[in-house]
C-alpha cells in the first residue's frame, strides 16, 4: 500500500507501461491526435442517475450481444473526458445485479491498432455513506487481464474553485487487493455490422473490502463510473494517442480524486425485456 498526492499516477499502478506513457502524454496535451486543453465551455452537467435492474437470467452465460439477460438492461453510451474535445470509438455499457453480484457489460467498437491497447475500468463506492472516501476499481484489458485497487481517503474529495479536480489530496492506494470470485469474460462479435469487442464482468459484492462489502438489495444507492481507455500506437517519433470515455464524464485520469463526479446508482427490481432497450 502507499500514500501519495495524486496527479496522473492515481491509477497508473494498475495500467501497463504503454498506458502510463499514453495517459501522461494526453494529460500534458502532447498527443499526436490533438492537445487536451482546459475544461469544455460551461459548467459540467450533473452526474447522471443510473437505474440498475435485477437480473432475471444469468448475465455471464454468454457475451452481451446474444445473452437475453442483457436485453432487459438500459444501455448507456460513454462520452469524452471533460478536458478533452476528442471522441473515442463508440462504447456502450449496461449493468445488472443480484443479491450477491454486480454485473457490468461493455460493447466497444474498433480494435486497437497494432502496438496500441484497449481497456475498460469500473469504479465503485458501495459504502453506506457512498461519499467517495472508499473506492474500489477494476481495470480490465481487452484480453481479460485484470488488476484492482482500493482507494481510501480520510475526508471526501472536493474540487477546486474552478471545478477542476484537486490532485494534491492525500489518498491511500492499496494495489491489487484480492476480490474472490471476480470474473471477466472477453469476447468479439459484430453490432449493426461493425466489429466490436465485448467484456462481461462479475463483481462479488460480499468479497469487497469491509467498508464496501454489501448486498444487492432493491432501493440501495451506490456511486459508480465506467471508463474506457483506447490507446493508439504512436507514429514514428510521436507519442501514443489515448482517448478516455466515461459513463459520468470526468477529467482525464482523475476518478480517484473526483468521486463527486461519479454516477448515482439506484438498484431496482426486475425489468421485463419489453421494457428494456433491446440488444446492444
Amino acid at each position: 500500500m502507499r500514500r501519495m498526492n495524486l496527479r496522473t499516477n492515481n491509477l497508473f499502478l494498475r495500467l501497463g507501461a504503454a498506458m502510463v506513457i499514453a495517459v501522461v502524454a494526453a494529460v500534458a496535451g502532447c498527443t499526436g491526435g490533438g492537445s487536451a486543453g482546459g475544461p469544455a465551455a460551461g459548467s459540467p452537467a450533473s452526474p447522471p442517475e443510473i437505474r440498475v435492474y435485477q437480473a432475471m437470467a444469468d448475465p455471464m452465460e454468454s457475451d452481451p450481444l446474444g445473452n437475453p439477460a442483457w436485453r432487459s438492461a438500459p444501455w448507456y453510451s460513454l462520452t469524452g473526458a471533460l478536458n478533452d474535445p476528442r471522441s473515442g470509438p463508440a462504447t456502450r455499457a449496461a449493468l445488472l445485479y443480484d443479491a450477491d453480484n454486480l454485473y457490468i457489460a461493455f460493447v466497444s467498437d474498433a480494435e486497437p491498432t497494432p502496438g496500441g491497447s484497449d481497456s475498460v475500468e469500473i469504479w465503485l463506492d458501495s459504502s453506506s455513506a457512498h461519499n467517495g472516501k472508499e473506492l474500489y476499481s477494476v481495470d480490465i484489458k481487452q484480453d481479460g487481464g485484470v488488476s484492482t485497487a482500493w482507494y481510501r481517503a480520510t475526508s471526501p474529495a472536493q474540487p477546486k474553485a474552478d471545478g477542476s479536480p484537486d490532485y494534491s489530496q492525500p489518498i491511500l492506494q492499496i494495489a491489487n487487493p484480492v476480490l474472490a470470485g471476480l470474473v471477466a469474460k472477453p469476447g468479439k462479435g459484430s453490432s449493426d455490422g461493425r466489429p466490436v469487442w465485448t467484456m462481461v464482468v462479475k463483481m462479488p459484492l460480499h468479497s469487497l473490502p469491509g467498508p464496501l462489502r454489501t448486498d444487492g438489495v432493491e432501493g440501495a444507492r451506490w456511486r459508480m463510473n465506467l471508463l474506457r481507455y483506447n490507446v493508439e500506437a504512436p507514429a514514428a517519433g510521436g507519442d501514443p494517442i489515448v482517448i478516455q470515455s466515461n459513463l459520468a464524464p470526468i477529467y482525464q485520469a482523475s476518478q480517484a480524486v473526483s468521486p463527486y463526479r461519479m454516477a448515482e446508482v439506484v438498484l431496482q427490481g426486475p425489468r421485463g425485456v419489453a421494457q428494456g432497450d433491446g440488444a446492444p
